[in-house]
């Protein structure tokens, strides 16, 4: 359930979400996806300035939304309870007309043979339309989400740019990821 994936390595989260938003430059745009992670590089955003963050997480739109450069843009859609993530064709639709910088996504699980997937089916097709429409695409994934097949395949290890993960992975592992041309950011290390 979202309430025990919050409490999750949640400090590896946190230094995740910090090293994210290290990459993230004043008057960027951004999508940025629904999740735990996700939600802890927002967070760590707050001194950025003139930033537009288009986001289907309500969470994520309310920890951003009293920033006073910020503009934080949301889509319509069918509202999940407990992640509060807006999903469906409207959402698809809506996110479809932007363009921006970067694109943050969430991982259900990660493998080199896979790429990147997700449990919810729904919130899957927004996340590829979001991959989409992003110059760079960031991934974030604490160690815990290598190795494993979630239910539905997002997309392939060559849509991702950089992947920010935490010092727990085994360096063996980020090698992989490196050999294949990602750029893998270990934080804490």
């Amino acid at each position: 359930s979202y309430t025990i994936r919050t409490t999750r390595n949640q400090k590896e989260k946190a230094m995740i979400g910090k090293r994210t938003a290290e990459l993230i430059s004043n008057g960027e745009t951004l999508m940025i996806d629904l999740g735990t992670t996700t939600l802890e590089v927002a967070r760590h955003l707050k001194s950025k300035k003139n930033l537009t963050i288009i986001t289907n997480c309500i969470t994520i739109a309310q920890e951003l939304v009293d920033v006073p450069t910020f503009r934080v843009i949301l889509p319509g859609g069918i509202l999940r309870p407990n992640e509060l993530a807006l999903s469906g064709f409207i959402s698809e639709q809506f996110m479809n007309e932007f363009n921006v910088d970067k694109t943050i996504i969430g991982v259900g699980g990660i493998t080199i043979d896979n790429g990147i997937s997700d449990y919810h089916l729904e919130e899957t097709r927004v996340r590829k339309t979001m991959i989409d429409k992003g110059k760079q695409i960031i991934a974030v994934a604490d160690h815990s989400k290598f190795g494993i097949k979630a239910l539905v395949n997002v997309c392939s290890l060559d849509k991702i740019d950089v992947i920010v993960t935490n010092d727990k992975l085994k360096r063996n592992i980020a090698q992989e990821y490196i050999d294949k041309g990602i750029k893998m950011i270990r934080s804490g290390s």
